[in-house]
């Protein structure tokens, strides 16, 4: 399964994720390699937006590889906000899982399908865990989705007075002391910030009606 931890700086609204490296395969485990292939990965070349996954390796590997997730249109019209992500990026993973014959269904098939594996969406200043069941959270001070999500929130909720950096690290390596699918070799990744042109647009538009 693995685990991913994402804090938020309050001073500056940075945001820090990072991801052991250790992927399993029934009883065997090892670490990934440096193939290309991370837990977490930068969607745009520029460094703005973030996404990762735990679960299956087949899954992630799919979703790391779709370029349809998020659009020019969605980055200047519509926004990455908490409605993009609940209404048009999980039902995007969703339909990319379903082409490949990667969602389950209950044994009497009346219960909606829903996907194997936990993402996460870093997007400037803000970031979003997607569940399982397409629920989806929204950081306040950190997230954290995969193996030993409990040990992990209890330091987190203890280190607040240390940097984001540090507290991921400290949560990850309790993760790997106390869980099989978890290793102590971390990745970490900064999410950039920029103006949010949407908001932006509606500044400049509230401006121009106040001066008529």
């Amino acid at each position: 399964m693995s685990v991913i931890v994402a804090v938020k700086d309050k001073k500056t609204g940075e945001i820090t994720i990072g991801c052991d490296s250790q992927v399993s395969c029934g009883n065997l485990k090892s670490s990934l390699k440096d193939n290309g292939f991370s837990k977490i990965w930068n969607y745009d070349l520029e460094g703005y937006t973030i996404i990762g996954g735990v679960g299956s390796l087949r899954d992630i590997q799919l979703i790391q590889t779709d370029d349809s997730l998020i659009t020019q249109e969605d980055l200047i019209l519509k926004g990455i906000d908490y409605r993009f992500v609940v209404r048009d990026f999980f039902t995007r993973i969703y339909e990319t899982l379903k082409t490949y014959n990667r969602l389950t269904v209950s044994e009497q098939g009346v219960v909606a399908p829903i996907i194997n594996s936990k993402f996460i969406l870093v997007h400037n200043d803000n970031a979003w865990v997607i569940d399982m069941d397409g629920s989806v959270t929204e950081i306040d001070d950190y997230l954290v989705l995969g193996s030993g999500e409990e040990v992990a929130i209890g330091v987190l909720e203890n280190n607040k007075n240390k940097k984001p950096k540090q507290r991921i690290e400290e949560a990850i390596k309790a993760c790997a002391d106390t869980t099989l699918y978890v290793n102590s070799k971390i990745v970490y990744m900064k999410a950039k910030q920029k103006v949010n042109l949407k908001s932006l647009l509606k500044v400049i538009q509230s401006s121009i009606e106040q001066s008529k």
